[in-house]
């Protein structure tokens, strides 16, 4: 009898989808409704693998700075692995039939909130014919159904990327972020498939999380508010403390030059006429120069040196500014000469005339109507003597 038996192509392409659906999710022989199957495949022989175990379920992914706590939020689900088809595949005329007549089995399994096997009717259609996208968004609603949001958001992706204005698309798309905590861009989703075909379940979604969406913005918006300024700020103490640390580099420097040149043979002059000299602009710029730089120094320890240097286009305008500083020069050399023509310690020559005669070594003699006289140093003098 059972030799005999045949079966149709449909109960065949039944039979094929039902093994291709065991080897891509294995765990399904361990469900009530396969457990005949599964004694069947034992009794043959056939090693049948453990059930995963179920992984443990993740925190809400809820928005960061969402405001209070949300109670309808859901559990995410795993990450998806639902069979997305070749987007490579041409698909065929006779791909088609048989994806549209597995299309046709999904919608009656809805209608019977018989989900878990619309989602997979819905998987063996996309497997034949993957270009689909209303298999993808029907799908996502689907899994929506059964709490798996990350699934949804998956399968209508793929649909909006078949084709952008599917508008289930975009309504299960935000339905799953609503659950997930991702309210910003669920209610763009929302709006934007209200916007292709307005309908009341998806429009009081939005609305309800509208305030939670202004609150999250606002939020936002004060953080980088304050975010600018705490910038503005760093970069205004960074300017100042630049500008702070090259003004006193700048003024060590020039300390440092003032002394040194000040301390350079031929420049015993008074500390703050080296400093207003190396202040000035004109100045500061010409040592800058490889050029000038060796001359202002030649100058500088010998102010006769200027003159074989009147001639130079670049050091003329700079004689004017150098003019004190040579009259301090040749002031202080003429005091110092002076103070150096001596005869030996505490003898000195001078000759006085018309009437005063002359003084030696501090003792004093006047001639000529003054007769002769002594003075205190005289006396004191004389007496230590």
């Amino acid at each position: 009898f059972f030799l005999k038996m045949s079966f149709t192509a449909s109960q065949l392409r039944e039979l094929q989808s039902l093994v291709v659906s065991l080897t891509q999710s294995p765990d399904l022989l361990h469900r009530p409704e396969f457990e005949f199957f599964k004694q069947y495949l034992v009794s043959l022989g056939a090693k049948i693998p453990e059930p995963t175990p179920e992984p443990k379920a993740p925190e809400p992914e809820v928005e960061e700075d969402a405001g209070e706590e949300d109670p309808e939020l859901w559990t995410p689900d795993a990450e998806p692995t639902q069979e997305m088809g070749d987007p490579t595949k041409e698909v065929s005329d006779e791909d088609n039939a048989t994806a549209m007549g597995l299309f046709s089995e999904a919608r009656s399994a809805v209608s019977q909130s018989n989900f878990e096997v619309a989602v997979e009717k819905y998987s063996e259609a996309i497997k034949f014919n993957p270009t689909k996208a209303i298999f993808f968004a029907n799908r996502g609603e689907c899994f929506l159904k059964l709490q798996k949001p990350k699934a949804a958001i998956a399968d209508a992706t793929r649909a909006l990327g078949l084709n952008p204005d599917q508008t289930k698309a975009y309504k299960v798309r935000g339905t799953a972020k609503r659950y997930l905590g991702q309210y910003e861009a669920a209610i763009h989703d929302l709006y934007t498939g209200n916007q292709i075909d307005f309908d009341e379940e998806s429009d009081k979604l939005a609305r309800s999380i509208k305030d939670r969406v202004d609150g999250i913005v606002a939020r936002r918006r004060e953080r980088e508010r304050k975010a600018k300024e705490e910038e503005r700020a760093r970069k205004i103490a960074e300017y100042e403390r630049r500008k702070k640390a090259a003004e006193e580099r700048k003024a060590q420097e020039e300390a440092e030059h003032a002394e040194t040149m000040s301390g350079a043979p031929g420049m015993n002059l008074p500390p703050e006429m080296v400093e207003q000299l190396f202040s000035d602009p004109e100045v500061q710029a010409a040592l800058q120069d490889p050029e000038l730089a060796p001359k202002m120094v030649e100058m500088m320890q010998n102010p006769a040196a200027a003159m074989k240097y009147l001639s130079d286009p670049k050091l003329a305008p700079l004689f004017r500014k150098f003019a004190p500083m040579f009259a301090a020069q040749a002031a202080g050399a003429g005091a110092g000469a002076g103070a150096g023509h001596q005869h030996g310690p505490g003898c000195s020559h001078g000759h006085s005339h018309g009437g005063h005669g002359h003084s030696h070594g501090g003792h004093g003699h006047s001639h000529g109507g003054h007769g002769h006289s002594h003075g205190q140093e005289d006396v004191e003098e004389f007496d230590l003597d």
